[in-house]
């Protein structure tokens, strides 16, 4: 009986041990067991949600008396902890005995970080590990997330905050918006090297003083320093291999990008350059309701095509003098350049009156030729030749023959609409700025009411006609004229009036003259070839031999020189197909008789004469042109552009005399004429026994001038400018081609692009080069030479300049003015902290034209040591 009272005794204790409750023990060694971290977790960062695979990790502050390994149930879980909000199911494995870590299973809920905490369940086992107490207390709010994505860059915007100018330099800004937050810090800094070591542009960096700030996780602004930007607009951006921008989580996921840099690095203001009022049913002749004006702007406005604008916002924006476009106007954005206006609030011819500007006519502004122009628009086109404005009064004069045609285009602007002249004249045979002063007038006419009409009271025109055409917001009118019979030199003139009867006369000199074309004589004329052999031909005797000319023309007082060298005949003078478009026969044969292609001669006067150019020397240079005009590279219009391009600078003149310089006698100045000889890729310098040459220290700046000097006479350098101007004199518009290389210039300020390349290696160039290489041991060594055209833009570097287009500058314009210009320290970036001096003095070719300027470089610093 005693041993089973024991045994049963021990039973009771031993379950006791096993499924009685702990209770707090006052003898326990092990500190009461409580919850700590609660931290969320997406193990394979696939997104940035609660979803299945995520975890939570339970941290308690001592050891539970669970072991690593073991696990949990849905249920336990639910038994063992309470949570905020709801998981799902989850399942648990014990890491360590400290740590809990649960796996979702289904994703039930939304769970907040920074919100979910869990707390004890009311059917809570997890004990110490000595079992001496129940787990208790909540844990803090949930850290950690539910997963990381690799930030995107999805804009790079570069803008100028103050708009000074339009291309990449110090100040402008890039701003990097990513998707979500990277790993960098607001406020945090960037230096040019980070700048550089995360982002990489296509054709080259934002510079080596650029600066980068974090304004949140999400947006980075980088400014452009340094003064070496290459970036550019519409760049791809991509990262490069040392890149560390990355998620905010520090888990290592680079961002990544697909985009191109957009905005820009500067816009000018927009300019309102035309305001053009209509009346599109043409009701009548005041400002009334319906009525339009068009407003156009030279480049884009901060509006949006669609865009609307309300009475008040018209007369908001627009200030008109004698009123405005009513109370109920309307506006609507064409483009962003261009808003139409419609007028409303009741406008009656009353209220309109006064627009006539006390006159009482509706509209009493004239058709133009000057208004609503803009730089590269050309109002009229002569005979093939293109003028501005500005050089209407020195129209050339067209010489045609009886068959060819005679063109003229006219734009004009009318500012009461397009389609608006109800009357245009042509005037030939025609003297004095007077119509009808003398009867003889022939007239070309163009009337709304009566149609076209040839008035010809001397038979002088075969066929005639114009073509009205709208381009823009201009009236084009072409006149093609053929004549039949000659006219001496006589004015052209060109009338029209519009709708309201304002007139236009535009009125030009000896603009005319037309010859009997030698394809409408009697006798077939054949042209002598330069051949070996005699032409089989037959010729046609005339019924009668034309009589001997009244009077002998005197001959001149003085026989233009021969060329230094007549230029070589071809083998075979090239066949050009001859076209009253580009060449006639006569023009032709004067040149080839001109440029040493013929047994005949020509005069400068004769081809003057022959182009309608007013003069008395052309530039023996030109001749070398006569050589592309045979093989068809130069058209008529482009040669007579490059006459009247000589014609303005004055050097068809005789009056234009040599620019001297203030030297000494000649018997006191050696001149240094160098002779190079190439070997290898070096260039040597030798002294010829029948040439002068400079003494061998130039250490002052006379001896410098002095080797300018030969340099401006060396006959390459001299072809090189010459070759360059009339480059740029075919052009219609030189200063675009300028704009646009000294634009490509400035954007490359550290980079040698193929156009520099050539300029540095021409044989101008090396000429300098070797110039450089020669004097460098003297005293006072010149270190950089630049050579530029009459435009003012280089043909000839030694080394990179800060810009191509030199014109502007001071130097240039002090040179080309007074011939030579010295100037203390050098206005070049590149020769910073050397005590240099620069030297500029103009160059003439051997007529004494000027053709251009050298500037040299020279350096002191040696000089002043030795001192």
């Amino acid at each position: 009986m005693k041993k089973l009272r024991l045994l049963f005794l021990f039973s009771i204790i031993t379950l006791g041990v096993a499924f009685a409750l702990p209770t707090q023990n006052a003898y326990a060694t092990d500190p009461d067991l409580s919850l700590s971290t609660f931290v969320a977790d997406d193990p394979n960062d696939l997104d940035g949600i609660y979803s299945v695979g995520d975890t939570f990790v339970i941290t308690f502050n001592t050891a539970t008396n669970s072991t690593a390994s073991g696990t949990m149930t849905n249920a336990e879980f639910l038994a063992n902890f309470t949570a905020s909000q709801s998981l799902g199911t989850v399942t648990g494995t014990w890491t360590t005995d400290t740590v809990l870590s649960l796996n979702v299973d289904t994703a039930g809920g939304s769970p907040s970080i920074g919100t979910l905490t869990v707390s004890v369940g009311t059917g809570a086992n997890i004990a110490s590990l000595d079992t001496s107490s129940l787990m208790i207390g909540t844990t803090g709010a949930l850290t950690g997330d539910f997963g990381q994505t690799a930030p995107v860059l999805t804009t790079a915007l570069a803008n100028d905050p103050d708009n000074g100018d339009t291309v990449i330099s110090d100040g402008d800004t890039v701003i990097f918006t990513f998707t979500n937050p990277t790993n960098s810090t607001v406020s945090g800094t960037m230096t040019a090297a980070e700048v550089t070591g995360n982002f990489t542009f296509a054709s080259g960096d934002l510079g080596t003083g650029a600066t980068g700030l974090w304004d949140t996780a999400t947006q980075l602004t980088v400014t452009v320093g340094g003064g070496d930007a290459d970036a550019a607009i519409s760049d791809a951006i991509t990262r490069p291999a040392g890149a560390n921008i990355d998620d905010i989580g520090g888990c290592g996921l680079l961002y990544t990008t697909t985009i191109s840099l957009t905005g820009d690095f500067g816009q000018t203001a927009p300019v309102l350059t035309t305001a053009l009022a209509n009346d599109p049913d043409n009701g009548d002749t005041v400002i009334s309701d319906g009525d339009t004006v068009i407003f156009t702007f030279t480049n884009p406005t901060n509006s949006t095509v669609s865009g609307t604008m309300t009475a008040a916002e018209v007369t908001g924006n627009f200030t008109f003098a004698s009123g405005d476009l009513g109370t109920g106007a309307t506006g609507l954005w064409d483009t962003a350049t261009q808003l139409t206006v419609t007028v409303g609030g009741g406008f009656t011819a009353s209220t309109a009156s006064s627009t006539g500007g006390g006159s009482g006519c509706a509209d009493c502004i004239k058709p133009s030729i000057t208004a609503s122009f803009d730089q590269n628009e050309f109002p009229l086109k002569y005979d093939g030749v293109s003028y501005e404005s500005s050089q209407l009064d020195s129209v050339h004069t067209a010489i045609i023959e009886t068959g060819e045609e005679f063109k003229i285009t006219l734009s004009v602007f009318e500012n009461s609409g397009r389609d608006r002249i109800k009357h245009i004249d042509l005037l030939v045979n025609h003297f004095g700025s007077y119509v009808l002063n003398d009867h003889t007038e022939t007239f070309v006419t163009y009337d709304t009411n009566s149609g076209f009409e040839i008035t010809d009271p001397n038979n002088l025109i075969a066929t005639a006609e114009i073509i009205q055409s709208i381009s823009g917001n201009k009236d084009v009118f072409d006149f093609v004229v053929v004549f039949e019979n000659e006219i001496p030199q006589s004015d052209v003139l060109i009338r029209l009036w519009d709708t309201y009867n304002n007139s236009l006369y535009l009125h030009l000199p000896d603009a005319l003259i037309v010859e009997i074309s030698e394809q409408s004589s009697d006798i077939v004329s054949i042209e002598s070839e330069v051949s070996d052999t005699e032409p089989e031909s037959e010729f046609i005797v005339p019924e009668s031999i034309p009589e001997a000319p009244e009077s002998i023309p005197e001959a001149p007082e003085s026989i233009p020189e021969a060329p230094e060298s007549i230029p070589e005949a071809p083998e075979s003078i090239p066949e050009v197909e001859i076209s009253p478009k580009t060449w006639t026969s006569g023009e032709l044969s004067v040149l080839k008789a001109w440029g040493g292609y013929d047994v005949e001669t020509a005069s400068d006067l004769d081809v003057l004469s022959k182009f309608g150019i007013k003069g008395e020397k052309i530039p023996s240079y030109v001749k070398q042109l006569v050589t592309w005009i045979l093989k068809d590279e130069l058209s008529q219009e482009e040669f007579v552009n490059i006459l009247q391009y000589l014609k303005r600078e004055g050097i068809l003149s005789n009056s234009v005399g040599k620019q001297s310089f203030d030297v000494k006698s000649q018997d006191d100045l050696e001149e240094l004429t160098l002779k190079k000889e190439y070997i290898g890729d070096k260039i040597q310098f030798y002294e010829n026994e029948n040439e002068l040459y400079a003494k061998a220290n130039l250490g002052d700046l006379e001896d410098k001038i002095n080797t300018l000097r030969s340099l401006a006479n060396n006959a390459e350098i001299q072809n090189e400018l010459i070759s360059s101007n009339l480059e740029f004199a075919t052009l219609t518009n030189p200063n675009d081609l300028i704009y646009q290389r000294d634009s490509e210039w400035q954007r490359n300020p550290n980079t040698i692009t193929p156009f520099m390349e050539s300029l540095m290696n021409n044989e101008s160039a090396l000429i300098a080069k070797a110039i450089i290489e020669y004097d460098k041991e003297s005293l006072v060594p010149f270190i950089n030479i630049v050579i530029t055209n009459v435009y003012g833009v280089n043909t000839a570097i030694t080394e990179k300049t800060s810009d191509y287009k030199q014109s502007d500058e001071q130097w240039w314009d002090k040179t080309k003015t007074e011939g030579v210009y010295i100037m203390s320290g050098s206005s070049s970036e590149e020769h910073t902290g050397l005590y240099t001096t620069e030297i500029s003095i103009s160059v003439n070719d051997i007529e004494g034209n000027f053709i251009g300027i050298i500037k040299a470089v020279v350096n002191f610093d040696k000089a002043l040591l030795s001192e």
